[in-house]
């Protein structure tokens, strides 16, 4: 992990209760990035991975790239206009066996952060 802080890094939570952001709220665990192009590398044994995050404006994307296949861009949108929710997204499935998956912040609007929380594997996290 490059570039991402933790929540605990954040210190989002005391106790449970929400400090400083409410991400908190949506991602327990969620780890935040404010600069584009910061990366996640996850190495896995499985088929098929996914990640959760909180979209917020309309020009986020991500872009995930696979065993240095060709990256798969992933717009981020946040489509709710009264409250923003976290949202999960799956990438194709793969074939059997170990993989890895690096996901980069493409676009990140200005003044806003792009909130990754847990990684969705379909197998086992190494």
């Amino acid at each position: 992990m490059v570039g991402f802080q933790t929540a605990l890094d954040l210190r989002i939570y005391d106790a449970g209760a929400v400090l400083h952001d409410t991400a908190a709220g949506f991602l327990r665990g969620a780890v935040k990035c404010t600069t584009a192009g910061e990366t996640i590398t996850v190495q896995w044994n499985g088929t098929t991975i996914g990640f959760s995050d909180i979209p917020q404006g309309t020009d986020m994307e991500v872009e995930i790239t696979i065993d240095n296949n060709a990256p798969i861009t992933v717009k981020r949108p946040q489509t709710e206009k009264i409250k923003r929710y976290a949202r999960f997204f799956y990438l194709p499935e793969q074939t059997p066996g170990e993989h890895t998956a690096t996901l980069r912040v493409k676009t990140l609007p200005e003044g806003l952060s792009f909130y990754a929380g847990q990684i969705l594997i379909v197998g086992t996290a190494h």
